[in-house]
């Protein structure tokens, strides 16, 4: 199944891009998903531990099911001040 990624920040200066589509199988989770990214994106290797997904305006799990055709943005770390 087919999932668009958004990417944001340092994120996208890494990939080059702003949005991708990732193949994964059906059923797969958030866990899965990301290192499907990092297969297409080798650098973003040094970020996977700290990033996090979101859909639907809520944030998805790594052990969550991802849905076929969903859109999940990849949340890199933030700092505030």
């Amino acid at each position: 199944m087919k999932v668009e990624v958004r990417y944001y920040a340092v994120l996208r200066e890494q990939t080059g891009v702003g949005k991708d589509l990732i193949e994964i199988p059906s059923g797969s989770n958030g866990e899965s998903l990301l290192a499907a990214i990092v297969r297409k994106h080798p650098a973003l290797a040094p970020y996977i531990s700290s990033l996090r997904l979101a859909t639907d305006s809520a944030y998805v799990s790594n052990v969550s099911e991802i849905s076929e055709n969903a859109v999940i943005l990849l949340i890199p770390p933030v700092s505030g001040g």
